[in-house]
């Protein structure tokens, strides 16, 4: 699936376009603001929303993150709807880190698609450009007055039902590959 904003209609909005089918969906039928950053990982897909936003739009303009899976691609769930832009920065694994305002600077903060958020800095300074990876999220941090990189360890959210998926399998090799030692290692090649 690739996910992707538009601006066809006249509002940008989030569309999921399914590459095995050929169909294209509107998350939302009728946005009632700007759709944008849509990220993506192998379950599930967010972007940042400014439904609640006033004019003039801009980043400070009440941006919220809103996310949905690819089984039920047009039931959104409000993931971040505080007061203050939220923007998304990154999906992995099953959470969503975004840059928070709230405060009145940017931090960084994750959340599932329930639960409670967490925030991973909150700095009077800017933090800006969460990733996530496995069991890390790394940002941008101006607290020294230059940007550095910082990153945290977080504990992953439980599986849940239908949640795992198996992308490679490796069946067991056969007895004699199983040796290591010289004799092995001189008779493989990359042709078996």
């Amino acid at each position: 699936r690739l996910a992707y904003a538009t601006d066809a209609s006249g509002t940008r909005t989030i569309h999921v376009y399914d590459l095995s089918t050929g169909t294209d969906t509107a998350v939302t039928a009728a946005a009632a603001g700007d759709q944008t950053v849509p990220r993506m990982d192998s379950t599930l897909f967010g972007w940042s929303d400014a439904r609640a936003a006033t004019a003039p739009i801009d980043s400070l303009s009440d941006w919220n993150v809103y996310g949905a899976t690819y089984s039920a691609v047009t039931t959104e769930t409000a993931i971040v709807t505080a007061t203050g832009s939220q923007i998304l920065g990154d999906v992995n694994g099953g959470l969503f880190a975004w840059n928070d305002h709230r405060d009145g600077n940017w931090d960084i903060a994750l959340r599932g698609m329930t639960g409670t958020e967490l925030f991973t800095a909150r700095n009077t300074a800017a933090q800006i450009g969460p990733t996530i990876h496995a069991g890390l999220v790394i940002w941008a941090d101006n607290r020294l007055g230059t940007f550095d990189l910082y990153a945290s360890s977080f504990a992953r959210p439980p599986a849940t039902v239908g949640s795992v998926m198996i992308n490679e399998f490796l069946a067991d090799p056969r007895p004699e590959e199983r040796r290591v030692g010289k004799e092995f290692r001189s008779r493989w090649s990359p042709v078996h």
